[in-house]
């Protein structure tokens, strides 16, 4: 049995490590285009804030290469995919041909910025499994002391929270809408916004904002009502699943945009599979489609695969 896995997250890891148990002869290839392994989002606030003290806390178990190592499973780093042939079921990498019996698509899903307009690249950042957006971060945080963190999510707030306890002066907290609206009640979300005015956090709910500009070294955040000079911004505005291979491979994709699974998490081809945030799944309580991207939002879903037909 051969196995290639695209996406060495940790639903890629996973993946192989359940494929090792299963079949201790099996030859396991995981493919990731990136120079280190994944971390999740919610963990690098952490280092942040100061808690853990170094990037290097996070390296370990199943991100590791030992991990890999011990298990016999091939793994590529620097090394992205880019074509899938289903008819003889084989994919490209790096210009090599690697065989599959079965393969799996543990592509994530990727920070996605507001259409705002201004934006540029300078002191604008977002948290992904990429280590590196969290050290690039790290590294700015010492020479500032305003910001302004949009997005009402989980990691919105863990940023804020991480920030005030580095001693920022000015942290902004903006969100279209009330905080966490879409997992707390009205009344439960009050008393939040009650606790995060507390802490220190400037708080602006239902926040309209015209565009960004960079000013120096630093941003304006223009709003409707008011302007917001901050020396970066950073954005939790949520996540897109990757599904650019799977498209290209004429997957098919559902409703919410994201890859479309049976009950097996096979895809529209019964011989690939589709993990974690890239693939679609169902809420366990309304039975209704949802994005499985939890890569900015840091918390767990409550999802779960319900029996239906194999996508067509």
């Amino acid at each position: 049995m051969k196995v290639c896995i695209i996406g060495a997250g940790d639903s890629g890891a996973i993946a192989a490590l359940q494929v090792r148990r299963l079949d201790t002869n099996a030859q396991i290839d995981v493919f990731s285009k990136r120079a280190e392994l994944g971390r999740p989002p919610c963990e690098m606030p952490l280092v942040l804030s100061g808690t853990v003290a170094h990037w290097e806390e996070l390296i370990r178990g199943l991100r590791t290469r030992p991990f890999y190592e011990k298990r016999s499973i091939n793994i590529h780093l620097n090394t992205e995919v880019t074509n899938i042939f289903r008819k003889q079921k084989y994919v490209i990498a790096k210009g090599q041909r690697y065989d599959y019996d079965k393969l799996i698509l543990a592509l994530g899903a990727t920070p996605s910025l507001p259409s705002l307009s201004g934006l540029d690249g300078k002191n604008e950042f977002v948290l992904s499994t990429d280590m590196a957006d969290g050290v690039a971060l790290g590294n700015t945080i010492p020479k500032c002391d305003k910001t302004a963190v949009i997005g009402g999510s989980f990691i919105g707030l863990e940023i804020a929270a991480a920030l005030k306890s580095r001693g920022y002066r000015n942290v902004y907290l903006l969100a279209r809408r009330d905080i966490l609206r879409a997992h707390l009640d009205k009344d439960m979300s009050e008393i939040l916004q009650s606790m995060i005015k507390e802490k220190g956090v400037e708080l602006i709910t239902h926040a309209r904002i015209e565009n960004i500009r960079s000013q120096g070294e630093g941003k304006r955040v223009i709003l409707t009502e008011r302007e917001l000079k901050v020396d970066f911004v950073f954005f939790a505005t949520g996540a897109e699943p990757n599904v650019e291979l799977a498209q290209k491979a004429s997957l098919r994709i559902g409703e919410t945009g994201a890859i479309a699974v049976n009950q097996y998490l096979q895809t529209s081809d019964p011989d690939i599979y589709a993990i974690g945030d890239c693939m679609e799944n169902w809420d366990v309580i309304t039975g209704s489609k949802r994005k499985n991207s939890t890569g900015n939002q840091c918390h767990p879903h409550r999802l779960h695969s319900r029996p239906e037909h194999h996508p067509e």
